[in-house]
């Protein structure tokens, strides 16, 4: 008898030292029901399903058998499930208190509101830098597709080239005060990085003015003008989570009036549920 106990130890250690069995999993469409197939797990066992990064993503409990098939029904969920994800059983301590044992999955915000501060190279004269600045509110419609409204405003000054019967210098000082809505799309947004693309389109008001008093449109050869004026904006972003705040740094191209602009911005989401 002791001898088998003996020889029982090294495969208990063995057993004991071996990682969590990690199961591929298939759900519902809503979500509350996901199905495994193995029989290494009963009725009452207590799951966890896990991201490809290790994040606990749901909790739930086995609640049926069908053949090798074992029903899971889901009791708490952080973000989406996906068929990358992988389960695994969890003792009940670390079931009644996940955030101490786990990386929980961070769940992206619904509504957030951000604001972003730039430069924008402006396409008007000779062509010439200004700042842009911009402030907007998002709403979470579905599958990472968000709704947004924008307000911004654009100032710049810079050198304009007339040629006539002689070549005149002048300047054209700008500012654009705007507002615009669209549609934006988050990926990986449950992830520490992410990135956002969005398009927009509205009005803006141009107030300008040329150094010679000369007419505006005329110095610009036409591709602004003071005065309302349709405006189409795209913008591509890299993000990073860091709680609640969402850092990031984007480029953006501005179709304003009759000019093709550019801007790199520094800018911070915030969520609010």
């Amino acid at each position: 008898m002791l001898s088998l106990i003996r020889a029982a130890i090294p495969l208990v250690v063995l057993f004991m030292a071996c990682p969590a069995l990690a199961y591929k999993v298939k759900c519902n469409k809503a979500q509350n029901l996901c199905e495994v197939d193995t029989t290494r797990l009963t009725i009452g066992d207590k799951v966890g399903i896990f991201s490809e990064d290790g994040d606990l993503v749901a909790m739930g409990e086995v609640k049926n058998l069908k053949g090798r098939i074992r029903v899971v029904e889901i009791k708490k969920k952080y973000g989406p499930i996906l068929r990358s994800h992988n389960l695994e059983m969890i003792k009940d301590e670390e079931y009644d208190a996940p955030t101490k044992y786990f990386k929980v999955l961070k769940k992206g915000a619904e509504q957030s509101v951000g604001g972003s501060l730039g430069l924008v190279s402006l396409g008007v004269g000779e062509g010439f830098l200004g700042f842009q600045l911009d402030g907007f509110m998002e709403w979470l419609w579905q599958n990472g597709i968000f709704v947004f409204g924008q307000g911004f405003f654009i100032s710049g000054k810079g050198n304009a080239t007339i040629t006539e019967e002689a070549i005149n210098e002048d300047t054209i000082s700008m500012s654009v005060i705007g507002a615009l809505g669209g549609v934006s799309y988050t990926g990986f947004r449950n992830r520490e990085m992410s990135f956002r693309g969005d398009l927009g389109l509205g009005f803006a008001n141009v107030s300008a003015s040329t150094g010679s008093g000369r007419d505006v449109k005329e110095v610009a050869d036409g591709r602004i003008f003071p005065g309302m004026g349709f405006v189409m904006r795209g913008e591509a972003a890299m993000l990073w989570t860091i709680g609640e705040w969402r850092p990031y740094i984007s480029g953006s191209f501005i179709r304003l009036q009759n000019s093709n602009n550019y801007g790199v911005s520094l800018g911070v989401l915030m969520g609010l549920k």
